[in-house]
């Protein structure tokens, strides 16, 4: 799993491999909210390209983004959230997903099937993530 926040953009890519962890996304979330370019209302965009299996606790899931909720729940802000999934598989995961965003009125929730598609939900003019990411 990566996570990188591109600050000039208002933006946080994660990316996933093959396996989806909800521990390791938890994990991840508590980092990205230490980090000193974490901001209220940063669009958020969730690549699921690479996924072929994730931990399918739906109890876990729940307390995991009722814990992402508390923090996205802080109007007058809200949060633009869009996942790549391309594949069936990925369309499965971001479907289950996007059940536990039911409630939650401040965070608009996307589904996309290609990278560029996904940018354009978010309002990013780019056709690929690459061209967003700094050379390494």
């Amino acid at each position: 799993m990566q996570v990188r926040i591109l600050p000039e953009i208002g933006l946080v890519y994660v990316r996933y491999s093959s396996w989806m962890s909800i521990d390791e996304s938890g994990a991840a979330f508590a980092e990205y909210l230490a980090h000193p370019d974490f901001r209220l209302g940063q669009k958020q965009l969730i690549d699921l390209t690479e996924v072929t299996e994730w931990d399918r606790d739906f109890t876990k899931l729940l307390a995991l983004q009722a814990r992402k909720a508390d923090v996205f729940h802080q109007p007058p802000h809200s949060t633009l959230l869009a996942m790549i999934a391309p594949t069936p598989k990925a369309r499965t995961l971001a479907n289950w997903v996007s059940r536990s965003w039911d409630q939650v009125d401040t965070v608009a929730y996307l589904v996309a099937e290609t990278e560029a598609e996904a940018l354009e939900l978010l309002g990013i003019r780019a056709e690929r993530i690459d061209e967003l990411l700094p050379s390494p």
